[in-house]
């Protein structure tokens, strides 16, 4: 054509919360060709939904309103809605994102110990079923307890979130107390990113089940004390260095025993865990299986700068995990007082 406009297209989105787990979230908006003199043939695609509007076209500075629903695997939930304007062989594209909660939540209590390494016969964990072990790949043991609650608010600040304890007691990263959000730790050390997701809970994880099978929280922690001689927690200074941490658990049976109320032979109890990874990005939701024992993983980062409150999750100064030896670790509802 002889006239070649400037294309221009615009998106919004909104989305409604959803009442609870397992129910839809919905989610309206609308797109605008911005385009001066010319028409655009429109597309909108949502990342959950799919297409949810078009191909249909709009004359310049014209609008249309499209809407979809989807069922969420966290919360909160975000997804984005993706706006595509044609003419004759040029596009032009632009995306709006909305961000939704699940109106029933979670939150997590409990505690528990674990062994990180190669297995007590030297050959490792051989993935059958919850043996309460995996490989850190240093060929050697963590041994470690854990414990506290995420989700739900505590009586004094700094915990908005809820607390939380990792004690290194041996194995190649020495000895040391981690915590965050707890009444010993400081004004920065908090809990303040909660994602739930795989919504039904596993029995006999209470009665009913809980809303999901894995929790994954994250915050900025401190060390309260630490002897140890690895390197990468060389600059970690006790009750001085702050540090962003991430933890993710996995509600699913009981701790250290083979799996029961299924045939084991359908059963995968992966070194890993599930392979939800929540705060990756882009993140990763893999779905849990029922009768492996309670899983549990940390990660703690090299740094946080209290100034600028921005996460440094560039380097993993330590991070175990695997199916618990001992313990129990409890998904609940929401009760009201909570995040």
């Amino acid at each position: 054509p002889g006239y070649s406009p400037d294309l221009c297209i615009e998106v919004t989105k909104y989305c409604q919360n959803s009442v609870g787990i397992g129910e839809p979230i919905t989610f309206n908006g609308t797109v605008k060709n911005c385009t001066p003199f010319a028409s655009l043939e429109v597309t909108v695609v949502d990342d959950h939904g799919g297409t949810v509007l078009g191909p249909i076209t709009l004359a310049s500075e014209q609008s249309a309103n499209f809407s979809g629903s989807y069922t969420p695997l966290t919360s909160p939930s975000t997804n984005i809605v993706t706006a595509t304007g044609r003419y004759f062989d040029r596009t032009v594209t632009a995306t709006a994102s909305a961000t939704c909660t699940v109106g029933s939540g979670c939150r997590v209590t409990g505690g528990g110990n674990d062994t990180a390494g190669l297995a007590v016969d030297g050959f490792g964990w051989d993935g059958t079923f919850a043996e309460g072990k995996s490989n850190i790949g240093r060929g050697l043991v963590n041994r470690y307890t854990f414990g506290g609650q995420a989700g739900a608010n505590t009586a004094l600040p700094p915990q908005p979130g809820g607390e939380w304890t990792h004690h290194q007691q041996s194995g190649p990263s020495g000895r040391f107390v981690f915590h965050g959000g707890t009444s010993s730790s400081d004004q920065f050390t908090e809990i303040d990113r909660i994602i739930c997701s795989n919504p039904d809970g596993c029995r006999p994880s209470g009665n009913p089940p809980s809303p999901v099978k894995q929790i994954d929280f994250a915050g900025v922690g401190q060390f309260k004390n630490i002897d140890s001689d690895d390197l990468l927690l060389a600059g970690v200074i006790a009750q001085a260095t702050h540090h962003w941490f991430e933890v993710h658990i996995e509600d699913l049976g009981e701790p250290g025993n083979e799996p029961r109320g299924v045939d084991k032979k359908n059963l995968i109890c992966l070194g890993d865990g599930s392979g939800t990874d929540a705060f990756a990005e882009p993140p990763i939701f893999m779905p849990a299986n029922c009768g492996c024992a309670d899983f549990y993983r940390i990660r703690i980062y090299e740094a946080f700068d209290p100034a600028t409150e921005l996460p440094n999750t560039s380097v993993v100064i330590y991070e175990v995990s695997g199916y618990i030896d001992g313990g129990n670790l409890q998904i609940h509802q929401l009760t009201g007082f909570d995040r």
